[in-house]
């Protein structure tokens, strides 16, 4: 049970920087309204990702 919030929290860094990366190639190809829509699910795995850091006790 130690190890399941440290992989969570990793798992959604993970995934968060793999949707910048993807965000990032959207924008540079002109296609701003998928960007911004992956720019808000990524802010969404931020937001899980760091409750559960500071929650973590």
């Amino acid at each position: 049970m130690d190890l399941v919030f440290p992989l969570i929290i990793l798992s959604a860094r993970i995934v968060e920087t793999t949707m910048e990366t993807i965000r990032l190639v959207y924008v540079t190809k002109g296609h701003k309204y998928l960007a911004s829509g992956i720019g808000t699910l990524k802010i969404g795995v931020w937001i899980i990702s760091t409750g559960l850091v500071l929650t973590n006790r």
